[in-house]
């Protein structure tokens, strides 16, 4: 009897260590590249696929050919990671792949973008639990905007202008034209992580190449500084101050300060929850945008994830 309950025994334990190391099972360096590039896509094609159909219909129909490009570009990359998984891991990606036909379903089914942006979320938070690891590549301190204007300038003036308006020299045969920096409203709606996947991964359908190994994280995190600096109108940051001062404690704006968890939301969201709250409702909208700004730009804290 005391035998048998050893033998039992043994068996757990073996099978636990069996599963653990199932659970722990490591991925490459390379099966990490391509599971961060899934991440970057779904989340462009997100931001794509925002707002450019209604009802069922294309509202936008660039915007809406783009968010397919890169789910099509999700797809050729699943395909070829899953070459070289284990079968343990092939089968571990199988929900994680069901979820990504649905986002297929959605687009051509045109269905509400809120439904993609939440199935976005999901299959982030699952391949982030499949590799182990953040996907995110954060900097650690905060970004310099004047290094990175310099690079600004060397590397993206020729097609985004020396005055970042989108009017560069070469910019004048593209079909689809850059972005103008200047334009406020353009950097409110985009997430600063929007702007790190754009200039990692570049954009589907545009000219846009993309800069991954051309710069380090850190200088991809300067020109996004200098980006977000070039729409502020002058006293900007002096008014957020004094409003940042004031609030400062409240719940709302210690959130914006966090940029490891906040990297991911644009001051127009940030906008939207802030309005909800007693404290902000009487403010005009540029004293908002200012306080969001301020706290965002000059507060931060950085810390590795």
């Amino acid at each position: 009897m005391f035998n048998s309950f050893k033998i039992i025994k043994i068996v757990v334990i073996l099978s636990f260590i069996s599963l653990s190391a199932f659970s722990s099972e490591n991925i490459s360096e390379e099966q990490l590249k391509s599971i961060k590039k899934i991440s970057d896509s779904i989340n462009l094609a997100k931001g794509e696929y925002t707002g450019s159909v209604k009802n069922h219909k294309v509202e936008l129909k660039e915007e809406y050919e783009e968010a397919n490009l890169f789910i099509e570009q999700v797809n050729k990359i699943v395909i070829s990671m899953k070459k070289d998984l284990s079968e343990n891991k092939k089968n571990s990606f199988l929900e994680i792949e069901k979820e990504i036909s649905d986002l297929e379903k959605i687009l051509k089914d045109k269905e509400d973008d809120s439904k993609f942006s939440s199935l976005v979320l999901d299959i982030d938070n699952k391949l982030e639990s499949f590799s182990g690891t953040t996907l995110k590549e954060l900097p650690f301190s905060k970004p310099h905007i004047e290094n990175g204007k310099k690079i600004f300038m060397q590397n993206c003036a020729t097609c985004h202008g020396v005055n970042a308006d989108g009017k560069g020299l070469a910019s004048v045969s593209f079909e689809v034209k850059p972005p103008s920096f200047l334009d406020t409203e353009f950097i409110r709606e985009k997430s600063p992580y929007t702007l790190y996947r754009a200039i990692k991964n570049g954009m589907i359908g545009t000219l846009m190449p993309s800069w991954e190994y051309q710069l380090s994280i850190k200088e991809k995190w300067d020109v996004i500084e200098y980006i977000r600096s070039v729409s502020k109108e002058k006293d900007f940051d002096k008014k957020g101050k004094e409003l940042y001062n004031k609030y400062s404690e409240k719940h709302e704006i210690k959130s914006i300060i966090d940029f490891n968890s906040s990297s991911d939301t644009s001051d127009k969201d940030f906008f939207d929850n802030l309005k909800k709250d007693n404290d902000f409702k009487s403010m005009n909208d540029n004293e908002l945008y200012s306080i969001i700004n301020y706290a965002r730009d000059e507060k931060s804290i950085y810390s590795k994830s």
